[in-house]
């Protein structure tokens, strides 16, 4: 915010969680995040008010429809494995917890994996 800019433009739950704890004056415009509204991003998704705007993907409403179409595509699956940064904000937490449920209630196991970097993909997945 010392520079002064005119617009901030971030992507995922903790840039735009940033953006908003640093400003409530200059413009906001979130490319993509989990839930905006849970996150406390934004006020509501119909009047988001405050300086904020942008792309916002309510994970409760798509992470069962997304384990639809993996099961569809691989008749098969029984476990799904969750990779996630462990340091990400309240939307993926909650996308987390979403998609946990959805694929509990298909008869799913789910694994979550941390992750800080890409090379630790295959630690996470792999040697478990």
């Amino acid at each position: 915010m010392r520079r002064k800019v005119d617009l901030i433009v971030t992507f995922g739950d903790s840039g735009a969680e940033a953006a908003k704890a640093a400003t409530t004056t200059t413009p906001v415009v979130v490319l993509w995040m989990f839930d905006a509204v849970e996150s406390g991003v934004v006020a509501s998704l119909a009047r988001p008010g405050g300086n904020t705007s942008g792309m916002s993907v309510p994970a409760s409403e798509l992470a069962a429809k997304s384990l639809e179409m993996l099961r569809a595509a691989i008749p098969h699956l029984a476990r799904v494995g969750l990779l996630t940064s462990g340091s990400s904000g309240r939307g993926e937490a909650g996308a987390l917890r979403a998609t946990s449920s959805a694929a509990r209630s298909m008869g799913l196991k789910t694994e979550q994996y941390e992750m800080q970097r890409p090379r630790e993909l295959l630690t996470a997945c792999l040697l478990r």
